[in-house]
């Protein structure tokens, strides 16, 4: 039995669920004792003993036993690969602009048109050198292109970045997979290229035209959507569109359901990143109020409910029920991100002193003259360090291999530092994972990634 891998959610009708999100395994409501049965066998009680200690009724023992042995899945703990403390996940994130051809209403970025802010040609081969020169060895290496701006207005370095990490991943006797975070706006050659060359692309659009123009106008306060329109068609011709990327800001937060109605009836688009504005950036100087994040978890559901007639399926940063992990995203230590500057940084919203979470999360430094890059290889290992046992609000929460601490940056806006949970996104985090193990134990809705204990009810 897999003691550490199960969960227990306590309820408040002297009742309890026991859920496993590595095996996607939940139990039905069960009365309390269940529950305590299964904390006991966590400390190291065997099942047996634990049964009798809590005063389980003879009648019902072995029925406790095999529910707690179902949920709790197979024999042994999930093996976790070991990393070296010197060396790089399969990840590398280049970011080839931190200026942009748009200016949205809430970005994080610069986003200005300053060309000086673009990823020279050096710095993109040195960091694609060096990242195969202190990476693990994989069968597959990921090469990601995102923000703070958009990729593509540095198509040259994209595609130079993009022969050179093939060709040295061929070498591995490895493939290459490419990634983009984008906006669409942009030439439809542009994006033949795009669907051409890269495996996964994740799409900006805000939703219909009213909204999505007054989020993402051009610099020059131009419409987008019909351009955005058009690449999203291109993506799909060649199936390289996996994702939708859309805020909800104060202004679009009543439309959040139609929204998705809106994406729904365009077809095609397999999932939708339902983004809460995060208010930070230009948030602060165009007018933009906090978005009210009770108000957005409360009509998050209706959000997902009208998504399932299309098929679609929507994720935000909290609700990751069918996600089981030890660190949050890849911001833990693992990615190598790279600034336009050739700055080093874990994260991509991270990549200059004046972001929040800048002291703990940017570890190296590119030295232009020597054409080297310079890392502080213990920041990495302590960044590792973050899992979802960071802080004592984790370690007894019942989702905390959920989300595992959640956004690091997040974190630090709002804490001052990446090595606490942070509080807002937190609540809304075990608001939206309660409700959706409760509804997959009481069978009012269906994922069929989960297998969930029906046998007849012993414990009336």
């Amino acid at each position: 039995m897999a003691i550490d891998d199960y969960r227990i959610l306590w309820l408040e009708d002297d009742q309890c669920v026991l859920f496993n999100s590595l095996y996607r395994r939940v139990s039905e409501r069960v009365p309390r004792i269940v529950g305590t049965v299964a904390t006991l066998a966590q400390t190291g009680v065997p099942l047996s003993t634990a049964i009798q200690t809590a005063g389980v009724e003879p009648s019902l023992r072995d029925r406790v036993r095999d529910l707690i042995l179902y949920v709790a899945g197979p024999e042994g703990e999930a093996v976790r690969p070991s990393i070296d403390p010197y060396q790089f996940h399969n990840v590398l994130v280049l970011c080839p602009a931190s200026n942009c051809n748009l200016g949205c209403l809430y970005c994080s970025g610069t986003s200005g048109t300053d060309p000086s802010l673009r990823m020279s040609a050096e710095v993109a081969h040195d960091a694609v050198e060096f990242y195969f020169d202190n990476v693990m060895a994989a069968d597959l290496y990921t090469l990601q292109f995102h923000g703070a701006g958009e990729p593509m207005i540095n198509f040259p370095v994209v595609r130079q970045s993009v022969e050179h990490a093939r060709r040295k991943a061929t070498e591995r006797g490895a493939k290459l997979w490419c990634r983009l975070s984008t906006n669409g706006v942009y030439s439809e050659a542009r994006a033949q290229w795009i669907a051409d060359n890269f495996d996964h692309v994740s799409l900006s659009l805000d939703g219909p035209p009213d909204i999505h123009n007054r989020h993402r106008p051009t610099q020059g306060g131009g419409e987008t959507h019909e351009t955005v329109l058009r690449t999203l068609r291109v993506f799909q011709r060649s199936g390289v569109l996996k994702r939708m990327n859309t805020v909800i800001t104060p202004y679009s937060l009543e439309r959040m359901v139609d929204t998705v109605d809106y994406l729904g009836r365009l077809g095609g688009i397999p999932e939708v990143r339902l983004l809460p504005m995060a208010y930070c950036g230009r948030c602060e100087i165009t007018g933009l109020d906090r978005l009210d994040t009770r108000r957005y978890d409360a009509l998050f559901d209706q959000a997902v409910e009208r998504a399932a007639h299309y098929g679609m399926k929507i994720i935000n940063l909290v609700q990751e029920v069918d996600y089981y992990t030890h660190h949050y995203c890849g911001a833990c230590g693992f990615n190598m991100v790279v600034a336009p500057n050739g700055t080093l940084s874990t994260c991509v919203e991270v990549l200059n002193e004046s972001n929040a979470g800048h002291e703990e999360l940017i570890f190296g430094r590119y030295d232009s003259d020597q054409r080297r890059f310079d890392v502080d290889w213990s920041m990495i290992d302590r960044l590792r360090g973050r899992t979802s046992t960071i802080a004592e609000e984790c370690r007894i929460c019942a989702f905390r291999t959920n989300c595992a601490g959640n956004c690091l940056v997040r974190a630090a806006r709002n804490t001052g530092t990446v090595y606490l949970a942070d509080p807002e996104t937190c609540e809304l985090t075990k608001s939206a994972l309660t409700r959706a193990i409760v509804e997959l134990a009481d069978g009012s809705v269906s994922n069929l990634m989960y297998r969930v204990s029906r046998a007849p009810q012993p414990y009336a």
